[in-house]
């Protein structure tokens, strides 16, 4: 497998991965606060460590964006295009 192809793969694997992290983090929050499990001390922390998870992944996923690895993905991805002589 060629190395570019592989870095692609990598990136998109990675950037779907850590989008999926964040949103269940928030998620997670989420329900424990429309459980209203918030005031007790087990909520706090859950909720505490689930809006740390969805922040440092959220950050992976912000800054592939913001260096525009992000949009190469999705570009590759929406327009089908070929990567290293494949279609992807």
């Amino acid at each position: 497998m060629n190395r570019n192809k592989r870095e692609f793969w990598e990136d998109a694997f990675l950037l779907v991965f850590c989008s999926a992290i964040a949103l269940a983090g928030l998620a997670v929050a989420s329900w424990v606060v429309a459980a209203g499990r918030l005031l007790s001390l087990d909520g706090m922390l859950l909720t505490a460590i689930a809006l740390l998870f969805a922040l440092v992944f959220g950050g992976v996923v912000a800054w592939s964006f913001h260096k525009g690895e992000a949009q190469d993905i999705l570009r590759h991805l929406a327009e089908g295009r070929k990567v290293d002589g494949e279609k992807v």
